[in-house]
């Protein structure tokens, strides 16, 4: 139960920054699922929603260089990754790594990785099937 305490106060944290832009809340929520991913090291559920608040925090960024581009891949797509080592079948990482790869301007690789999913999971993913028509 503990865990779900940190989950919630990264939830919470998150929309904060995501509202005001503040890099201390962005800190707290990311402090906040870290401690939470320690209590559950196998719940897939934490490296997915830290690579999420990477991407969230990449999306904030104006005017992003080179340099924050490459640190947001190598936060984002080994977190979202190692969540789908601990359940393989987790729709919602393989969505968040199209929409890493999307934002890393990686088009074809968020492409293969739609129709991989598609093929193997369901064929009928309306919102896998909508990225793929805007790829």
């Amino acid at each position: 139960f503990r865990s779900y305490y940190y989950r919630t106060a990264s939830r919470n944290s998150i929309l904060l920054y995501q509202a005001t832009g503040d890099e201390v809340y962005y800190e707290k929520a990311v402090d906040a699922v870290q401690t939470a991913r320690m209590l559950a090291p196998t719940d897939p559920r934490y490296p997915y929603t830290l690579a999420l608040f990477h991407l969230a925090k990449y999306e904030n960024t104006k005017n992003p260089t080179a340099k924050d581009t490459q640190l947001f891949g190598n936060q984002a797509i080994p977190l979202v990754d190692f969540s789908l080592q601990l359940k393989p079948d987790y729709r919602d990482a393989y969505y968040a790594k199209v929409l890493i790869l999307k934002q890393l301007k990686q088009a074809a690789e968020a492409k293969q990785l739609i129709e991989m999913y598609l093929e193997k999971y369901n064929s009928t993913d309306e919102q896998f099937l909508e990225e793929l028509k805007s790829l």
